[in-house]
């Protein structure tokens, strides 16, 4: 068994973003062992062979199965796990071009089940806890971003919009944590339910909402289920996003010789940093990892 990293490619222009291959780069060079596999609907032959000799899976879908790539991509996700989920132990979906990985995720896993097996406590919340091997097998993993809703407009008005499809169902949310949709992780089982969950809920509203919106808002009613594991960058290396370094609600970072975002006060690295092209890092990932 192994891993995958899945996530979305499709476009002439965008495949040649100088970011994108930042993405691309940086998962090889982390020292990621598994799967890549990217999906698309819309990739020149150039490109195509580019990610072959990458040795990256390329899944193709028909053009008229994608309408909003953002929403869309859920169904598919789910397609494709159901044939394909049981090859593999953990698997993340990720944006692409503002996401680069500074250390192999695997070595993340690893220390869940190191965790699980007594060998070590799991120090990346600040103390130590103890996760069940039931726990490890069946989880899915969100990324907060830091800060809560009132905090963000953006965020704020996407939630309200989705909550005018659904009246009987409200979410108090200012004071809700934002979880971000652009980094997500689990065992394929578990990840497969959450991915119809979210297309499913996108259909019923009636006007284009962000799949940010939905994410938050399902969380509310699955944060009692263990199943849902919700990290924070204050305290978890596993993903950093930019709009909390960029707001200010996530201050303990730093760069180091070694070219890595860490942790002030842990003093760990991220595995993942979402959004960097949005902090005053750019610059130096850009020249690191061209």
């Amino acid at each position: 068994m192994k891993d995958a990293i899945i996530s979305w490619a499709s476009g002439y222009d965008f495949c040649r973003l100088p970011e994108f291959n930042i993405f691309l780069n940086s998962i090889r060079r982390s020292g990621f062992k598994g799967d890549v596999v990217l999906f698309s609907h819309d990739l020149d032959d150039e490109i195509h062979d580019k990610f072959l000799s990458m040795d990256y899976k390329i899944v193709m879908t028909e053009k008229d199965r994608v309408h909003l790539v953002v929403m869309d991509r859920f169904l598919l996700l789910y397609e494709w796990l159901i044939k394909n989920g049981d090859n593999y132990d953990n698997i993340i979906m990720t944006d692409s071009k503002d996401v680069l990985f500074q250390k192999n995720p695997s070595d993340y896993f690893y220390m869940r089940q190191l965790c699980a097996e007594g060998d070590r406590p799991f120090t990346n919340l600040g103390e130590e806890q103890s996760m069940s091997h039931q726990e490890l097998e069946k989880y899915v993993l969100l990324c907060c971003e830091g800060s809560v809703h009132y905090k963000s407009e953006w965020n704020s008005q996407n939630q309200i919009r989705l909550q005018m499809n659904v009246d009987e169902f409200k979410m108090p949310f200012i004071k809700r944590p934002i979880i971000n949709s652009g980094f997500i992780a689990g065992s394929p089982e578990e990840l497969k339910n959450l991915c119809l969950l979210m297309w499913s809920n996108s259909i019923r509203t009636v006007t284009k909402l962000s799949e940010q919106a939905t994410l938050n808002y399902l969380y509310f009613f699955l944060e009692k289920d263990p199943i849902y594991k919700l990290y924070y960058p204050q305290d978890d290396p596993f993903c950093l996003t930019g709009e909390g370094v960029k707001q200010g609600w996530v201050e303990c970072t730093k760069m180091k010789k070694d070219g890595l975002v860490y942790n002030s006060e842990t003093d760990m690295p991220y595995f993942a940093f979402h959004q960097w092209e949005r902090t005053q890092y750019r610059d130096e990932i850009m020249e690191m990892y061209s």
